[in-house]
């Protein structure tokens, strides 16, 4: 079977709008509602309408049925256990996540606490779907038990969609050499991640969680990006999309669609769209200096406003700026900027605001060189072990161009920052950087990768591939990381009584906490002008 990319990215984007449509639709007033989803229908029309496998650069896959059938399996296996369904041991976010979900199955739309003066205000969208089913259940059978179950068998599914889009696109992007090795791609893109066992062996810090090791804090600065089975397992709500879209903004070769892709990821999540935007610019920017060099700008701009991209910019920007400025947090961080004159010094609350990381501002403010020479050397180590050894065998082999530089410059760049009282900035940011060096990184492996036979031996092969054999050493290693997340929650599942890993599904409080809700939102310009109004 030939499974072509034109297909796979119609599929991406209804994946990603569809949920938005019911967001849209549950959340907002009626005029909003039909205007904003009248415009998400007419980008996704204009979208399929234009789409064609010429926009990308590898342009299908061709599988035999039982391969196709096999990376489903890959992604039901992976993504079940990961937790998806919450039918084996989840990692500690689920707690929230759960909530959530429960509250959105269980609740009028749009959801409300603490007697309709608290929103539910969070990146919802991953959700959207798989709590129809779940609403349909509990009208038939008026069981919020029965619902729940329902509800997260369709939550399981849906991940598994997401998961083999993703799988076949990597696939299909990486195969770069002269044999299609697509169990070898997929398994390197589950098992990517720093090399973070060889910063607990530097630092001796280990972060435990239920008696298991968790690797990725190895750092003495408060740094981490994730492995992409990390990702999974602990914020699956806003990786899936992410990766489809970076997958498909890797694989496009013209503008035209670059915009409604990257904004299609914003109702999920909203860090990681702000990685898929760099890539975008990056991608932008080398078309304009082609454009500039053929002397045709007009092609560049009639491609880069394409209708698909203007209305698929309008149909989601307005409506997400509005509603996650009013989640508490945001608001609390713009309240206490204005109290204090607009500065930095707010109070608690504007620390919770985007700026300069906490620990290197208050060493530069302070002149503190000896802090600052420590800084700068755990920085050093967490860049070359988190992404430099993969970048320097990715630049052996790929010569440098804007998005690949511009890529691995944000790399550098990402972790100076933070949102928040944690490193999510750092954490979730970088992902759409990460899986496009994770990208880079198989697609140098798979086209260095001989035929087997072609020097007589698999020993022979690797001395005649230095490159390949430390790209290898370098991987293994790094793959620590995901084969200690896959550990935790294997066991985790084997000595939990299963009737404990079942209580979740059982009635929950509301999750009101600040983070993922919007109090005394009725100020908010999201309930004045788009809100559904209930009593």
């Amino acid at each position: 079977m030939k499974i072509g990319y034109k297909n796979l990215k119609i599929m991406a984007v209804l994946y990603a709008f569809v949920p938005i449509i019911i967001f849209y639709a549950g959340w907002l007033n009626i005029i909003s509602a039909f205007l904003f989803i009248a415009l998400s229908a007419a980008a996704v029309f204009f979208f399929i309408k234009n789409a064609s496998h010429k926009d990308g650069k590898f342009k299908s896959l061709t599988l035999s049925k039982k391969k196709a059938l096999l990376i489903a399996a890959i992604a039901f296996v992976w993504c079940f256990m990961a937790g998806q369904g919450g039918f084996v041991h989840q990692s500690a976010d689920h707690v929230a996540r759960n909530a959530l979900f429960k509250n959105i199955i269980s609740q009028d739309w749009p959801v409300t606490y603490d007697g309709g003066n608290t929103l539910m205000c969070y990146y919802i969208a991953h959700w959207m779907v798989p709590a129809v089913f779940g609403k349909l259940v509990l009208f038939i059978s008026g069981s919020t038990r029965a619902a729940y179950i329902v509800g997260n068998i369709a939550l399981l599914l849906w991940s598994v969609f997401g998961c083999c889009i993703a799988l076949f696109l990597v696939a299909m992007i990486t195969n770069t050499g002269k044999k299609p090795m697509v169990f070898i791609a997929i398994f390197m893109f589950i098992f990517f991640s720093g090399l973070d066992i060889v910063g607990i062996l530097l630092t001796k810090k280990v972060n435990m969680i239920n008696g298991n090791m968790h690797l990725e804090w190895w750092n003495k600065i408060w740094m981490q990006y994730s492995s992409v089975t990390t990702c999974l397992y602990w914020v699956y709500n806003q990786s899936i999309v992410s990766w489809i879209i970076t997958l498909c903004i890797i694989n496009e070769t013209k503008l035209k669609n670059l915009a409604l892709l990257a904004v299609s990821t914003l109702l999920y999540a909203p860090l990681p769209f702000l990685g898929i935007v760099i890539i975008c610019v990056l991608k932008a920017v080398s078309a304009l200096c082609k454009a500039i060099k053929a002397k045709n700008l007009g092609a560049f701009f009639k491609d880069a406003f394409s209708p698909q991209n203007v209305l698929g910019f309008l149909s989601v920007a307005p409506v997400c700026a509005l509603y996650y400025t009013a989640n508490s947090i945001i608001a609390g961080s713009e309240a206490a900027a204005q109290a204090s004159g607009g500065g930095g010094g707010g109070g608690a609350a504007a620390k919770t605001g985007f700026r300069v990381f906490d620990d290197f501002d208050k060493a530069f403010k302070n002149k503190d060189v000896g802090a600052l020479k420590n800084y700068a050397k755990w920085y050093a180590a967490f860049m070359i072990l988190e992404a430099g050894l993969y970048a320097g065998i990715v630049l052996r082999r790929v010569k440098p161009n804007i998005v690949l530089i511009g890529t691995l410059v944000s790399l550098l760049i990402i972790p100076i920052f933070q949102l928040g009282l944690s490193a999510d900035f750092c954490m979730r940011v970088s992902i759409p950087g990460l899986v496009y060096l994770a990208v880079a990184f198989i697609q140098v492996v798979m086209a260095e990768m001989p035929e087997w036979g072609e020097y007589g031996s698999f020993n022979n092969c690797m001395r005649h591939k230095k490159l390949l054999a430390a790209a290898f050493v370098i991987f293994i290693i790094g793959a620590v990381t995901p084969a200690t997340e896959i550990k935790r929650e294997f066991l985790g599942t084997v000595t939990t009584p299963y009737s404990d890993i079942m209580k979740h599904f059982d009635e929950s409080g509301p999750m009101n906490a600040d983070n993922f809700a919007a109090k005394n939102y009725k100020n908010s310009y999201f309930y004045k002008y788009l809100c559904k109004k209930s009593d």
